[in-house]
């Protein structure tokens, strides 16, 4: 697994790993969960801590995706977040990806095992590396409990001429994101 950045503790949450399937549990019990491509992708994990990686707090519990965005169904799985907070779901076994600032759905067309060996191919290029490319040649490190804030946002025009990029703490990232999506959307 290239660039693994951390791996999370053992299963603590039977009732939700009871819930996937079986090609995210193949892969989810080889790897626990973790942190890949210096903290670009979290593939979450069935645990009841820390609650930034939990599978369980983003589908089901107080962070849940359908409940806040309403193109997400109850049933897309929610597996894979960037560091900008953008998700990655299975839906009806293939991969969605959802921009949370503009609520944008991209139908990948793409298994879980498919956009794995993507991703893993090129993923400079696939996962559009470049907000974390600028930080790292910048400050170098994001930890696993961070997220990146972009700043102008990308649905912006002003973040065609230049973008501020930092690390923030997952939950300011979120409470951001969420108000903006709001308002992008008139909700």
């Amino acid at each position: 697994m290239k660039e693994l950045v951390y791996r999370g503790p053992k299963i603590d949450d039977k009732s939700t790993f009871k819930k996937l399937p079986k090609e995210l549990l193949n892969i989810l019990e080889k790897n626990n969960w973790f942190i890949i491509f210096k903290g670009w992708f979290h593939m979450r994990w069935c645990c009841k801590s820390p609650i930034w990686h939990s599978i369980k707090e983003v589908w089901t519990w107080e962070m849940s995706l359908y409940k806040k965005y309403n193109n997400i169904l109850e049933k897309d799985i929610p597996f894979w977040q960037d560091c900008v907070w953008d998700q990655y779901l299975l839906r009806k076994w293939k991969v969605i990806h959802l921009y949370t600032e503009t609520w944008e759905i991209e139908k990948l067309e793409l298994s879980l095992i498919e956009f794995l060996e993507e991703a893993d191919k090129n993923p400079i290029d696939f996962l559009s590396l470049d907000p974390l490319l600028i930080f790292f040649r910048n400050w170098g490190k994001i930890l696993p409990w961070e997220l990146l804030n972009i700043y102008p946002p990308f649905c912006t025009i002003e973040s065609q001429s230049w973008i501020s990029v930092e690390s923030v703490p997952i939950f300011d990232r979120l409470n951001f994101l969420y108000d903006f999506s709001k308002q992008v959307n008139d909700t």
